[in-house]
């Protein structure tokens, strides 16, 4: 009679039984962290366009050496929005904010077009904030980006002040 011979489960010797929290539990504290992250972005979303608006107010009124560090701020700022808003459910605002940190980046010079589209930008920004708009902002999304870049474009086509 042939007799079978079992070599002993090192492994299972050495593995917990306890297997921790089922995968019902996991899910549960993974969102719970996740609303935590999200009410604590929209926090600091509204500091930041509250820090951004009053950049854009004091950018209307800046000499040019002040409104040059004006636009850093506001370039840092936006830069900012951008980078989370997407990840946190606004990703027009992302947009926005991308578009505007492009209208800063290019600006060889400063003049009263230049500071229109900033306050163009700026305002738009709160608006989406302001009416909680998540997602692309469906057809009014569309248009108001449409918007943004048609006046960007006729601010860039007037004569380069600064040549």
């Amino acid at each position: 009679m042939k007799q079978v011979i079992q070599p002993p489960n090192r492994l299972a010797e050495a593995a917990v039984k306890d297997h921790g929290p089922n995968l019902e539990t996991i899910l549960q504290r993974v969102n719970a962290g996740i609303g935590k992250l999200q009410q604590d972005y929209e926090e600091a979303l509204q500091a930041e366009l509250r820090a951004l608006g009053v950049a854009a107010d004091l950018l209307a009124e800046a000499e040019r050496g002040e409104a040059k560090r004006l636009l850093g701020e506001l370039f840092d700022l936006a830069h900012e929005i951008r980078g989370l808003a997407g990840s946190f459910g606004y990703p027009l605002l992302s947009k926005i904010a991308n578009a505007l940190c492009a209208v800063i980046e290019r600006q060889s010079a400063f003049d009263s077009a230049v500071v229109a589209v900033v306050l163009h930008h700026v305002g738009a920004m709160r608006a989406v904030a302001a009416g909680s708009v998540k997602g692309d902002g469906g057809s009014q999304g569309a248009e108001l980006l449409a918007s943004l870049q048609a006046l960007t474009e006729k601010a860039a086509a007037r004569p380069d002040p600064g040549a």
